[in-house]
């Protein structure tokens, strides 16, 4: 069922974080434009397919994995929401959903 993709705030500042670290690291944005892209289609295969991510111990929050990174999301009426980008390589116990 495909729905409208709503970012919030962190999901939209860990994401550009996330692009501008690389193409610092790499001083190229060459690799950040691919990241975006992987990213991105990700997003769009939650937005066609809702239940494509696995679920939290949050019933309410579902997570899917795009190579490194983690995408966060809920399911509402007014349509997907985007929680949260993770870098899975990052030391989990700065991880905070809330």
């Amino acid at each position: 069922m495909a729905q409208k993709i709503i970012w919030s705030q962190r999901a939209f500042n860990e994401f550009d974080a996330i692009l501008e670290y690389w193409a610092e690291r790499n001083q190229s944005s060459i690799y950040s434009r691919k990241l975006a892209t992987q990213i991105i289609k990700s997003i769009d295969k939650i937005r066609k397919f809702n239940y494509i991510g696995k679920e939290t111990e949050d019933e309410k929050t579902r997570v899917y994995l795009s190579g490194n990174y983690s995408i966060f999301y809920e399911i509402a009426n007014e349509g997907i929401i985007i929680l949260c980008v993770w870098d899975n390589r990052r030391n989990p116990d700065a991880f905070n959903l809330l």
